[in-house]
């Protein structure tokens, strides 16, 4: 599927206060629930994310015109990749690490069934791993900053991280460390059907899938890597104290998902009614 040009077709109005011309892609008025924006964001907020002012945030640009104009939506889970595949798709960030269910505020229902709905998942044991790696190395500073005065200043090593402060709740209201089903899940509590699930484990063949269909032109660069000293996988690094620790905490998304400390399955049995690519999904004009 080739991606619309929005210049083609999107109307424009004059941003009388900035005096600058903010261009509106026309499809977002279809699609989006201007209404649940505006009541969870903001009107300000939801003008900007639909339209060609983006939000910066220092150097991280967020919009959501890139999910508009191909008609696609990626759910970014925290160290999965994801600033990768939004900057080769979107060519900026998205709407950063948001669950489902926000999108479902978004998005009308019916512009659902005709959006390609995406994300990209990993490990568990290897995803706290990195998170942890990258915020002991600084993460964003803007961001990460008060949490790594809480909850690493003191932190002497890995072990210590996952056996004395991840079991604490508040640790993990932090995004990185969150469920991946957090971020999967519909309104409802349920698991939301995703036309494709690709994995962090086979993320070059899963992205080339992803990338035909909603951007052809995508190059993948490896964007907001993990800074290490050496080179040493997640594997060497847990002991099965730390092993049960994670599985104690992260057993759903570890059953659901498919994973196992060592790997992963081909299925994913709490994701299972998922619509499938391979269906032949087409997005229909919305």
């Amino acid at each position: 599927m080739g991606v619309s040009h929005a210049s083609d077709h999107i109307p424009r109005r004059k941003n009388r206060r900035a005096g600058q011309r903010v261009v509106i892609p026309g499809q977002a008025a279809f699609s989006v629930n201007l209404a649940g924006m505006v009541r969870r964001f903001g009107a300000k907020a939801a003008i900007r994310l639909l339209s060609s002012a983006r939000v910066r945030r220092g150097e991280r640009v967020y919009s959501l015109t890139g999910f508009v104009q191909t008609k696609s939506l990626f759910v970014h889970i925290p160290k999965a990749a994801g600033v990768s595949v939004a900057q080769a798709l979107y060519g900026n960030l998205g709407y950063g690490h948001r669950p489902m269910s926000v999108y479902q505020d978004i998005f009308r229902d019916e512009a659902l069934k005709h959006i390609f709905t995406f994300t990209f998942v990993r490990n568990p044991w290897d995803r706290v791993y990195s998170a942890y790696r990258f915020l002991k190395a600084g993460g964003w500073p803007e961001y990460d900053a008060d949490y790594a005065e809480t909850f690493l200043k003191e932190c002497d090593s890995f072990e210590q991280f996952v056996l004395e402060i991840l079991p604490r709740p508040e640790a993990r209201e932090k995004l990185h460390f969150r469920s991946s089903l957090y971020y999967l899940r519909a309104r409802d509590g349920g698991m939301y059907p995703f036309d494709f699930i690709g994995r962090y484990e086979t993320f070059r063949e899963d992205f080339e899938k992803v990338r035909k269909y909603v951007n052809p032109h995508a190059r993948l660069t490896h964007l907001n890597k993990t800074r290490a000293t050496r080179k040493q996988g997640y594997r060497d690094v847990y002991t099965n104290e730390m092993i049960d620790m994670v599985e104690s905490i992260y057993g759903d998304s570890i059953r659901e998902l498919g994973y196992s400390f060592d790997g992963f399955s081909n299925t994913m049995p709490g994701l299972a009614k998922r619509k499938a690519m391979t269906q032949g999904f087409r997005p229909c004009v919305i």
